[in-house]
């Protein structure tokens, strides 16, 4: 056999490692340390297949390696002499990189002290040993503050800073004005009411809303997006850094954009009182929640407010009489006198719409997940003073109810035209997916009723019965895990979450790139170019691509925003050694008893050695730590009462004890048989 299959390669623990093929019908393909040249974990490369046996897993030697992963690789500085070296803190990049200091003297790179190497150059075959590169970042000694967020941010190679082409780009599209010829082929909405609602703290503005018009049947709803597409050209440095980046990255206290904060906070930025050049989607919004009406077009706004999410609740709240002036002052809002009657009264008429929108939503099937996101409040000084479970509120669903309905209006609009679209699909679960986790459920009282229910009915009962539950965010997790991971795909198969049948990311191309690129498509769909023509294959690209490198984009920086969270939790925790907490189980394995705390949005571990009382084995059934003599059991949702032992913040760990039983030392294991291990 002698075929050539794409994918990215991932590095297994011991030798050698897998492809992960692009084409999702293709299996992993076995990749041994003779035929890995010099692919490193997570470059797209290509593969020869030379066995592949019935039953068996397939077999292959790397081709070439199309694209490098690590261009930025964070380790520690080790030095020889006069020669410096770098060894990376990834475990799967078993190399050295040879450093050129570059910008720095050797007396700054002190014993012990962490950097980050920017790759020169890479073998071009055998085997990765050594790899050259420029010292560009000293990130500092593991003791000092700050110091693990900043090596998990550049564990994976994440570059926090733009290059210098990039930057000069920038720089020149910074003096950029919006002239008579930019206006003319657009809808001016510059004397509009159009405002922005965001988080207090955000910079980056990319939609508007405004209400158009609630005399007729329903409400007129306009959608207004930031215009990035006008700006970043196809192939331009700072539209191949932004399609590498994929997306920005929130990890707690920083952002690591996507584009320039030239651009990002400033030029593309809707904020208010000035022109900005934007991308609009108008529809109707009937009193059921059904969309007609909808009109793409280019624009030009001028955004006369800029709310915070706090300000739009403390209207709504005061207009339901549930806050008072003292409630309003204590959560930092400048009070109701402060909004211009009108805007009030298109804020009520945009809720009154949001709820038509978001009714309709859940009628349809869409999934009720409300996962609260934890909320660090610093001090001066970047320490972590207080830990609190953010929850969604009525202006929260305001905004994203109409940045749905938008991406809906205009997946919907480009399908019905013929345009191709990087769409956003949730695939369908099997019916059976939830199956392995029923056992648990009945344990914990959630019971689905025999008969045939559909795969969507069983998910909707199962979150309803688990809100009286105070494992209800854990059994929601199980149901996120059981699900496949939504993601960009240029064939559109639905969004199963949303219960939507077309859509697309559209609302947020200043941090999203398959915004930008959907926002490539809905200029060239507005201006007639058709979509078989050469020109919106020339902007658009190889989308099948883009979206497979979004997705993995996508998923790394989840990985990476919710390390940040931990270890920022466990900054916290460390303030709290030997303190005692309730809690209850929030996950069982071999290890040990997951903890979540009442108190605080933070896990933690009970290893099962510290559990003497009896020899504890799993039940992989009802996920349970059960014991073999006495018969006690351990399961999830079971209240208990921890203490604090150990933190270990660059990991994200943290150790509990299990105070009933007192401060326990691991015991000996009698020997068992293989059948009882």
């Amino acid at each position: 056999m002698n075929d050539i299959v794409v994918g990215r390669y991932q590095a297994a623990r011991k030798r050698g490692g897998y492809l992960v093929p692009d084409d999702p019908a293709i299996a992993d393909i076995r990749i041994p340390e003779r035929g890995s040249g010099s692919v490193l974990d997570g470059d797209q490369a290509t593969v020869r297949i030379y066995r592949c046996k019935p039953g068996r897993v397939a077999r292959g030697e790397i081709v070439t390696v199309m694209r490098r992963a690590h261009r930025r690789i964070a380790g520690r500085i080790e030095r020889n002499g006069k020669s410096f070296f770098l060894i990376p803190g990834n475990p799967k990049l078993d190399l050295v990189v040879q450093l050129a200091l570059k910008n720095f003297r050797a007396d700054e790179v002190g014993l012990g002290v962490w950097g980050v190497a920017e790759i020169r150059k890479w073998p071009a075959t055998d085997r990765i040993f050594s790899l050259k590169g420029d010292l560009v970042e000293i990130l500092g000694q593991e003791d000092e503050q700050g110091f693990p967020i900043l090596l998990r941010l550049n564990k994976d190679g994440m570059g926090t800073h733009f290059n210098s082409k990039v930057q000069a780009e920038a720089q020149a599209l910074g003096q950029s004005t919006i002239g008579a010829t930019d206006i003319e082929i657009r809808r001016d909405l510059r004397g509009e009411r159009i405002f922005t609602i965001d988080p207090v703290r955000a910079k980056d503005f990319d939609d508007a809303v405004q209400l158009i018009d609630s005399s007729g049947d329903g409400w007129m709803v306009g959608v207004h997006i930031a215009d990035v597409a006008h700006y970043i050209q196809p192939g331009s440095a700072i539209d191949v850094e932004a399609h590498e980046r994929a997306t920005s990255v929130y990890p707690v206290d920083r952002v690591i954009p996507m584009l320039p904060e030239s651009l990002s906070n400033n030029l593309c930025s809707l904020r208010p009182g000035e022109d900005k050049l934007t991308m609009s989607v108008s529809f109707r919004v009937r009193p059921d929640g059904s969309l007609d009406k909808i009109y793409l077009f280019e624009s030009v706004i001028h955004s006369v407010r800029r709310f915070s999410y706090e300000d739009v609740q403390a209207l709504l709240d005061g207009r339901g009489g549930k806050m008072g002036a003292q409630q309003a002052k204590s959560a930092g809002q400048t009070g109701r006198h402060h909004i211009p009657k009108a805007l009030e009264d298109d804020l009520m008429e945009l809720h009154e719409a949001a709820g038509a929108l978001r009714g309709r939503r859940f009628g349809r099937g869409a999934l009720q997940l409300d996962l609260p996101e934890p909320e660090f409040i610093f001090d001066e000084s970047g320490n972590v003073t207080d830990l609190v479970r953010r929850k969604s509120n009525e202006s929260h669903q305001l905004i994203e109810e109409f940045m749905i309905a938008a991406n809906e209006a205009v997946s919907r609009q480009l399908e019905k035209a013929g345009y191709p679209a990087l769409f956003r699909v949730h695939d369908k679960p099997e019916d059976s997916a939830f199956k392995p986790i029923l056992p648990a459920l009945e344990r914990m009282g959630i019971r689905i009723p025999p008969g045939r229910l559909d795969i969507r009915e069983c998910f909707q009962q199962i979150l309803n019965q688990a809100l009286a539950k105070p494992a209800r965010n854990v059994i929601q997790r199980w149901l996120l895990r059981v699900m496949m991971r939504a993601e960009y795909r240029h064939v559109n198969i639905g969004h199963f979450g949303l219960a939507s049948d077309s859509y697309v990311h559209f609302t947020s191309p200043i941090r999203r790139y398959p915004d930008l690129v959907n926002h490539r498509i809905v200029r060239a769909y507005i201006r007639g170019v058709r979509p078989g023509d050469m020109e919106l294959g020339e902007s658009t690209g190889d989308i099948g691509l883009t979206s497979r490198h979004a997705s993995r984009m996508e998923e790394r920086a989840q990985k990476i925003e919710w390390d940040a969270q931990a270890i920022y939790s466990m900054q916290f925790m460390k303030l709290h050694l030997g303190s005692v907490f309730k809690g209850f189980v929030s996950g069982v394995a071999r290890v040990g008893l997951f903890v979540e705390l009442l108190d605080y949005p933070v896990e933690g571990l009970i290893r099962v050695a510290m559990l003497d009382d009896d020899y504890y084995e799993l039940d992989e059934v009802r996920l349970l730590l059960r014991g073999r003599n006495r018969g006690k059991s351990f399961g999830v949702g079971d209240p208990l009462k921890v203490m604090v032992e150990k933190v270990n913040i660059h990991d994200g760990l943290m150790s509990l004890i299990l105070i009933d039983h007192g401060r326990k030392r691991p015991v000996k294991k009698k020997r068992t048989t293989r059948r009882n291990a």
